[in-house]
């Protein structure tokens, strides 16, 4: 992967040709659109991918237009030998074979062309563009794993709610691609990085910050007692505070993690969901009881989804109760559906004590379910990016309260 700059592509990635400067002229942006080699000096600094053709758009683009910039790198990113595609995080990289089927005529037009954006670029190369012609014809679709037959990695944040659809996203780029865990991490700060093929954790970066912990079933406070890294637990969550060179003093990241286990005398971590909580009526959910709940759900049926969201809506009896929004792999029959509701009901109190009081007192009534078609959270992550967010910033979100972004992904203007 490593041995040629055009075996990558980095989807997070996107230096700007123009970037805002602080007063003295040093660059003002967030980590992916810096070039770390170029502008920063530092090589060693710069990821894999960012010196791939297609780092630097060789043509005019609008810098806020962010998916026809990610239409110039995938069309030129499909006559390249690719063996690994970076996200980091996973809604990008599940975007891909949307976009793939979405752009496909126009990317082998002007792959035949040789044309990037309507203008002339490189040489045009009708056999390829026939080649890739052919792949639609033979399987009414384009898969990644038939645009890159050599593919061997995808590497992004596998926890949370990727963890739900990314074990058949990664068949879709091929048999044997490995799926490596990203950092725990955010742009304030490192958590843990893996140092091994764990599927999930990586080890606290011990070097990097001075961390402190609060269970994560209890409310974040100022005044919270924390818990310092030799004091947690394998198998609980917690939040997480840090403290660094960089400038931060007790900084509370606003995400959750677990504890896998302990390796060299450091906790391992892998990332739960974000802090915050659903609480209609004394259930205070969290991100993390969910996911795993859905996990239950789905291998009591033996059903996948590709993606999942849910928020609370009154029921008939104005009782409120969780709607589960899916957009199931494939059809889930009448009864399959029905099974899973119940099954998920079930798991959401095993996992959360408050659900399940919340459940017998009768102040919650049972969930619901509505079925998506399988592109609906395609369609609307590309309705996020068109509306003007980074693609590195829209990210899996499990509970959607707001009607306006409810409607858009369901397809219900009044949410």
């Amino acid at each position: 992967m490593l041995e040629r700059p055009d075996a990558v592509l980095n989807l997070k990635h996107d230096p700007l040709t123009a970037p805002p400067t602080t007063a003295d002229g040093r660059p003002h942006v967030g980590a992916s659109q810096v070039d770390f080699g170029a502008r920063f000096g530092e090589p060693l600094s710069a990821e894999p991918g960012t010196g791939a053709p297609w780092a630097a758009l060789p043509v005019p683009t609008d810098p806020a237009d962010h998916l026809e910039r990610a239409y110039l790198r995938l069309r030129l990113a499909v006559q390249a030998d690719l063996r690994c595609m970076i996200g980091i995080n996973p809604a990008m990289v599940a975007a891909v074979p949307y976009q793939l089927n979405l752009w496909w005529p126009r990317i082998v037009k002007e792959v035949r062309d040789g044309t990037l954006g309507g203008l002339p670029h490189g040489r045009p190369d009708p056999a390829r563009a026939a080649e890739l012609e052919r792949l639609a014809d033979s399987a009414g679709g384009v898969r990644p794993a038939q645009v890159w037959p050599r593919m061997r990695a995808l590497f992004c944040w596998t926890t949370g709610v990727a963890s739900l659809y990314l074990p058949a996203l990664s068949g879709e780029f091929g048999p044997d691609v490995a799926v490596l865990p990203a950092p725990v991490a955010a742009s304030e700060g490192p958590v843990g990085v893996a140092l091994d093929r764990h599927p999930s954790a990586g080890s606290l970066v011990a070097s990097a910050s001075v961390y402190e912990f609060v269970p994560a079933e209890e409310d974040l406070r100022p005044d919270s007692d924390t818990l310092l890294p030799d004091e947690l637990e394998a198998g609980r969550d917690y939040h997480v505070v840090f403290s660094h060179v960089g400038g931060l003093y007790r900084y509370a990241v606003g995400d959750v993690v677990r504890v896998v286990d302990t390796a060299g005398g450091v906790p391992r971590v892998e990332y739960a969901g974000r802090g915050g909580r659903s609480d209609a009526a004394g259930e205070r959910l969290r991100d993390a009881e969910v996911v795993r709940a859905l996990h239950l759900a789905l291998r009591h049926g033996g059903l996948a989804l590709r993606n999942a969201a849910c928020r609370v809506e009154p029921s008939p009896g104005g009782t409120p109760h969780y709607v589960f929004a899916v957009s199931p792999r494939t059809p889930w029959p009448p009864a399959g559906a029905a099974r899973f509701t119940a099954a998920l009901d079930g798991a959401l109190s095993a996992e959360s004590a408050g659900y399940a009081a919340a459940r017998a007192a009768g102040r919650l009534a049972a969930p619901s379910l509505r079925l998506l078609d399988a592109e609906a959270f395609d369609r609307d992550w590309h309705a996020a990016v068109a509306s003007g967010i980074r693609p590195t910033q829209v990210k899996d979100r499990l509970f959607r309260q707001d009607d306006a972004l409810w409607g858009r992904l369901t397809g219900t203007p009044n949410g």
